[in-house]
C-alpha cells in the first residue's frame, strides 16, 4: 500500500489558497467607504410612500438615485405594517438600477 503523495497535497494547498483569495475578494465591496442607499418605505392609505434622505421620491426618482451609484449597498427600512407590494416594489426598483445587494429591515417605530 502506497502512502499519500506529498506533491498532491502541496498542489491542492496552492489551489485552495488561490480559490480562497478569489472568494474573499468577491466578498469585499468596492464601495465599502460609500454610505448605503437607505430608502424608507411605508403605506399611506392604499398608496406607498418612499423617502430617501428625508425627501419623498417617486419610483422613477428612486430608480435614478440608485442608478447614480450602482456600487452602493441598498437598505430598505419599512414599517412593520407596510404591505409587501410597497417593500417589494422598492427592492425591485433598486435592483433594477444595478445595485446588487439590497437588505430589508423592519422598523417598529420605537
Amino acid at each position: 500500500m502506497r502512502g499519500p503523495n506529498p506533491l498532491h497535497y502541496a498542489q491542492m494547498g496552492k489551489k485552495s489558497g488561490i480559490i480562497l483569495t478569489f472568494v474573499l475578494a468577491g466578498c469585499v465591496s468596492h464601495s465599502a467607504l460609500e454610505p448605503p442607499l437607505v430608502a424608507n418605505v411605508s403605506a399611506e392609505g392604499e398608496a406607498c410612500r418612499v423617502t430617501v434622505d428625508g425627501r419623498r421620491v417617486s419610483q422613477k426618482e428612486l430608480l435614478d438615485i440608485a442608478r447614480s451609484s450602482p456600487g452602493r449597498r441598498g437598505i430598505i427600512v419599512f414599517a412593520v405594517n407596510t404591505p409587501y407590494k410597497c417593500i417589494g416594489a422598492a427592492i425591485i426598483t433598486i435592483q433594477e438600477a444595478g445595485v446588487q445587494s439590497v437588505d430589508a429591515a423592519p422598523w417598529n417605530g420605537s
